[in-house]
């Protein structure tokens, strides 16, 4: 039987054989019909990036290793279960979370490369010196009015004070 006139959807034992034997045709055919789908499962594990990386790490492995692998069972059950089996493997070595930290680490790029956002303490820190050079009445008023939530009837009330709320006396 020529292997041209093979159904690529027969999951034969002498499928593997024609092409553990170098037929590159038939592995091309095989590539096609299974890549999508294998793509797909991949992508319920992992990211699709990943996922067709995975799958096709696994195709160019298969092809390589060819003539030492042997395939018990169907070529579509081995091709599925090296794929979860592989899904699993860059989970667990932390592919997927390498990943993940690149591109929040580009997220954040604009925040890290920003020398302000390194200045935060030192900004705090003068504010609060500021605040604290104030006269005692003053700072109160500020600090009730800034971070206290204190509009201009509470500050009075507060203050016991009509109208002069930030009069020193």
């Amino acid at each position: 039987m020529k292997y041209d006139d093979w159904n690529i959807s027969e999951d034969s034992a002498g499928l593997w054989d024609a092409i553990k034997s170098g037929d590159a045709r038939l592995f091309s055919r095989m590539f096609l019909r299974y890549y999508s789908p294998l793509c797909e499962y991949a992508s319920k594990f992992v990211p699709d990036s990943d996922a067709e990386e995975i799958v096709q790490d696994l195709m160019v492995n298969l092809w390589e290793n060819r003539e030492y692998l042997f395939i018990g069972q169907s070529i579509k059950v081995y091709l599925f279960r090296s794929v979860r089996n592989r899904c699993f493997n860059n989970i667990r070595n932390g592919r997927t979370r390498e990943r993940l930290h690149r591109y929040m680490g580009s997220r954040m790029k604009t925040y890290v490369d920003d020398p302000d956002y390194y200045m935060t303490d030192k900004v705090s820190e003068a504010v609060e010196k500021a605040i604290n050079a104030l006269p005692e009445k003053y700072r109160e008023t500020f600090l009730l009015s800034r971070f206290e939530g204190g509009g201009g009837e509470k500050l009075c009330r507060n203050r016991q004070n009509t109208g002069n709320i930030g009069k020193d006396s």
